[in-house]
């Protein structure tokens, strides 16, 4: 039966797009089709602008886009709404104690919205693909600078027992950030208030909708509360029993097409 749905906000990786970063034929159709409906359609992700951009490119997704977990709303190219986490040095420092971790990516996507990516020797070749976004490599005294700006996000690359270990630390010195699991490589902190559901909700009203009228669709921890917020909340089969739990309905994987699985529920397209 089809619901009074007027938004659909989706996070990327795991959800709309598989692990090599693409789409599958039937999701891509479905997406053609709402936009066909006027049924807007919002990207919700950890990554970056420029990130998100190589991604989306060619999709058929509304002009909105929510980035850095929450922490930038953009319409195209402007910045709509804009939470810094701000100086993460102390948290640079953490990781440094913990881990080898003596290598970053800094990038800014548009002026005053600026992240760093600090990588872990296992996770070298993440270095290649944020330096080809148009980040800095960064190092030594270099590196502690980029931690000490204005920050939009820092985020850590690891192996996920060691971002366990890392989290545990950063909670500790970051009551007051957002500091959450985005993937089983990558460990976010934003500004407390840098949240998908916060983002979604600055959207929803700015386009006239409540809650209510939003179906969000996610995959990991990071998702949580994007999903808890909405009006419909979707998990993929792939989330955390944990996330699953809290979702109004469970489906399938995003290699398998889930998107479209749970939009033809909801909506009767798909």
């Amino acid at each position: 039966m089809k619901r009074d749905i007027k938004l659909i906000i989706t996070d990327l990786d795991g959800t709309l797009i598989d692990g090599r970063q693409k789409i599958t034929p039937r999701d891509l159709k479905t997406l053609e089709e709402l936009k066909k409906r006027n049924v807007l359609v919002a990207a919700a992700t950890g990554r970056g602008k420029r990130s998100a951009d190589g991604v989306t490119q060619g999709l058929p997704l509304s002009e909105y886009l929510i980035c850095f977990q929450g922490a930038a709303l953009f319409k195209k190219e402007e910045v709509l709404w804009h939470q810094k986490v701000g100086n993460c040095l102390a948290f640079l420092e953490k990781v440094r104690e913990l881990k080898e971790a003596n290598v970053g990516v800094f990038i800014e996507h548009v002026p005053g919205v600026e992240d760093l990516s600090v990588i872990a020797p296992v996770y070298a070749t993440n270095i290649d693909y944020l330096t080809r976004q148009g980040g800095q490599l960064v190092t030594g005294e270099e590196l502690q600078k980029a931690a000490a700006k204005d920050l939009t996000k820092m985020v850590y690359f690891a192996k996920l027992q060691d971002l366990t270990e890392v989290e545990n630390e950063w909670k500790k010195i970051g009551a007051n950030k957002h500091i959450v699991l985005s993937s089983d490589y990558t460990l976010d902190i934003t500004h407390a208030k840098a949240k998908k559901s916060v983002a979604a909700r600055y959207l929803a009203n700015l386009l006239g909708f409540s809650m209510e009228n939003v179906l969000a669709l996610g995959d990991n921890y990071n998702d949580a509360d994007l999903i808890a917020s909405a009006g419909y909340g979707v998990a993929m089969s792939s989330a955390p029993e944990e996330v699953k739990k809290i979702a109004d309905y469970v489906t399938k994987t995003a290699e398998e097409s889930g998107f479209s699985d749970a939009v033809a529920k909801f909506l009767d397209v798909g």
